[in-house]
């Protein structure tokens, strides 16, 4: 019964290990891109809108959100590939499984941009605050996608 247990608590380390290599892959191509698009695209200054009674960034927005969606794209390939075992039987790649991948990939998308916009109201938008507020963002929203997948998509 030991050796079951340790068998089984062993390959759930080994998963979630992959699983944050994964997520730190995926947050470089997010993070890059959302950098890129602010320092580069966007650097001609602030472009606030107000919304429901918050002012928002638009250009911090966007940029979010493209770096969230290359983020995501990479981060369900390499899942497939590299991290869940269930995968290597066929989970996670019919086209339900996409779609529940992609709906919590959404709304971990709306978490991350309110993290990042209540963030930045209250740090600021500079290169620094944003590095920080998206960094506790993306903690937040790993843990969203790892409970998530392995519930409703690789479960074993």
């Amino acid at each position: 019964m030991f050796k079951k247990l340790w068998k089984k608590y062993r390959e759930l380390f080994w998963e979630l290990f992959r699983f944050g290599l994964v997520g730190g892959i995926s947050f470089l191509f997010d993070y890059g891109t959302l950098m890129l698009f602010l320092q580069v695209f966007f650097s001609g200054g602030d472009r606030d809108i107000q919304l429901l009674g918050f002012t928002f960034d638009l250009f911090l927005f966007i940029a979010t959100a493209v770096g969230f969606i290359v983020g995501v794209t990479v981060n369900y390939i390499l899942s497939i590939l590299f991290v869940f075992k269930a995968a290597k039987d066929g989970k996670g790649r019919s086209k339900k499984a996409m779609l529940v991948f992609l709906i919590g990939a959404v709304i971990g998308f709306f978490l991350t941009v309110a993290l990042v916009q209540v963030g930045a109201a209250f740090f600021g938008n500079g290169a620094m605050a944003v590095t920080c507020v998206k960094v506790a963002a993306t903690i937040v929203v790993m843990f969203w996608n790892y409970i998530t997948r392995k519930i409703f998509i690789f479960r074993v």
